[in-house]
């Protein structure tokens, strides 16, 4: 399958150990001697590049496993949960 880097901006990037959407693709950083991607940058606002790089954190290239038609599974990352994020989860709708 080959695909454009503007088309990896409406991928979710999906952690295959948690199963939790991470974000979306928001920048791709290129190894310029050999020209290979090295890595994915991910943010979890809407997709579309990002112009600060600091909203992004680095998904490594040998970090993905399978990248599908709608998403990119990805493996040994940690995304630290904050209040924000785990306030958003529907088992927080029945929990009260």
């Amino acid at each position: 399958m080959n695909c454009c880097i503007d088309e990896l901006c409406n991928k979710d990037v999906i952690s295959i150990e948690t199963g939790c959407r991470i974000g979306y693709v928001c920048d791709v950083e290129v190894d310029t001697v050999s020209g290979n991607i090295a890595a994915l940058l991910v943010t979890e606002r809407s997709a579309g590049f990002s112009l600060k790089r600091s909203d992004c954190f680095r998904i490594a290239w040998c970090d993905i496993v399978v990248m599908g038609e709608e998403t990119i599974l990805v493996r040994n990352i940690q995304v630290h949960n904050d209040e924000r994020k785990s306030s958003r989860s529907i088992f927080n709708l029945f929990s009260k």
